[in-house]
């Protein structure tokens, strides 16, 4: 569902090491934030001389289509192939361990969190090879229960602990406790997304004929798959209270299950505002949405550093994000750049639709350049071939103080 970001960076930095060989682990290439940055990365690690290889549980996926063909992709898909995502991984721990075997990579790098535990276990006991882990999303879920709660901990410190370099997605993420410790004894990093700003405007100019951006009906979009993470019931709920003072649309993109979509389509004709919630599904180009919005919405329980946040960031489209959605109140400087509200306040989220939509909205102005994607992404590479040391060198972006703007 994100477009943009696949642009190969060119622009890396010159003090390469001797060309090594690495692995990316992941689940398969569906359009997600994870996959839309293991793909950059693993471009840019050929650009910059590595021999790089991802495995996969299914070779399937639109970004598939995004990747440098000098990478390699092999996979390991296991007995179970078409099981569910948690099962497919276990199955899937033969497999990738003969393939990490075979390969025997100076490093491998698992950049999505549901796959870390089966990359470590696959790779007990195999020397000389670095095992780093990309952190893209917290370990506490709004909504989860004490046991479900503990039991996440555990297996995140367990993963933690085992781990050789940690490379965090944002700011955020670095403040909780077992990532803390991590950092402190030097095997932790951040290194965050980015976005190609001026690609990502360039897509957002591509033609769209969808009817609401045709008839120039007035809507606000969010962007991210249909599951509990993404908090769209609430979101759903804020547009409804926001009706009763202007109408407006919401256009949520992003794929999901029939009966997710289903909910959310009953949600809305209980509300009243069946004919104002747009289900577009994965959109392989959503930035034409984006740009024509009245605002871009992130409603996130939890994120790390959203790609949808960025490219929002990137076309100028006024923002309103909730206090839980990762780093968005770092990139948001403290409402300098947008609107944050209390993810569960569909009070607030709907006053700040309603002001982002209409004619005194927040503009995020260049705010996009300061996560310019060369420098995010060679960053990334210098801590897969340095590892955490990098950390001493200047953060990519200047932080800001993180705050709550009352609407």
């Amino acid at each position: 569902m994100f477009a943009a970001p696949f642009a190969n960076p060119q622009r890396v930095d010159d003090s390469r090491p001797a060309s090594r060989t690495v692995a990316l682990f992941m689940f398969d290439f569906a359009l997600t934030g994870v996959v839309v940055n293991a793909v950059r990365i693993a471009n840019a690690l050929v650009v910059r001389g590595h021999d790089v290889t991802m495995l996969v549980c299914r070779d399937t996926g639109e970004g598939r289509r995004a990747l440098d063909p000098r990478v390699h992709v092999t996979l390991v898909a296991g007995p179970l192939p078409r099981a569910k995502r948690g099962v497919a991984l276990a199955a899937a721990v033969p497999d990738l361990r003969r393939a990490l075997q075979a390969l025997r990579p100076s490093v491998l790098l698992s950049v999505g969190n549901h796959g870390h535990l089966a990359a470590l276990i696959a790779a007990q006991g195999l020397t000389d090879m670095r095992r780093a882990l990309r952190i893209s999303n917290e370990p506490d879920h709004p909504g989860d229960g004490c046991i479900k709660r503990a039991v996440r901990r555990a297996c995140q410190k367990a993963v933690i602990d085992r781990a050789d370099h940690l490379l965090l997605v944002s700011p955020h993420l670095a403040r909780t406790a077992v990532l803390q410790r991590a950092r402190a004894e030097g095997r932790a990093a951040i290194t965050p997304n980015g976005v190609d700003v001026h690609a990502t405007q360039a897509r957002a100019e591509v033609p769209c004929d969808h009817p609401w951006i045709a008839s120039g009906r007035p809507f606000v979009v969010t962007v991210g798959r249909l599951a509990r993470q993404k908090n769209h019931g609430r979101l759903i709920e804020a547009v409804a209270i926001a009706n009763h003072s202007r109408d407006i649309g919401l256009m949520i993109v992003g794929g999901g299950s029939a009966e997710a979509f289903g909910a959310l389509r009953e949600q809305a004709a209980e509300l009243g505002i069946a004919d104002r919630v747009e289900l577009a599904g994965e959109v392989a180009n959503p930035l034409p949405y984006v740009r024509a919005a009245r605002a871009f919405v992130l409603p996130s329980l939890w994120e790390g550093l959203s790609n949808a946040l960025l490219e929002a960031l990137a076309c100028g489209t006024p923002i309103v994000a909730s206090t839980t959605a990762g780093s968005a109140p770092d990139v948001l400087a403290n409402g300098r750049y947008g609107l944050l509200v209390e993810p569960q306040d569909i009070e607030a989220m709907a006053a700040a639709i309603l002001r982002q939509s209409g004619a005194d909205a927040i503009r995020p102005g260049d705010r996009a350049l300061d996560f310019a994607a060369d420098k995010a992404i060679a960053r990334v590479c210098m801590a897969i071939e340095q590892g955490p040391c990098i950390e001493a060198q200047p953060f990519p972006y200047p932080p800001h103080e993180v705050g709550v703007v009352t609407v």
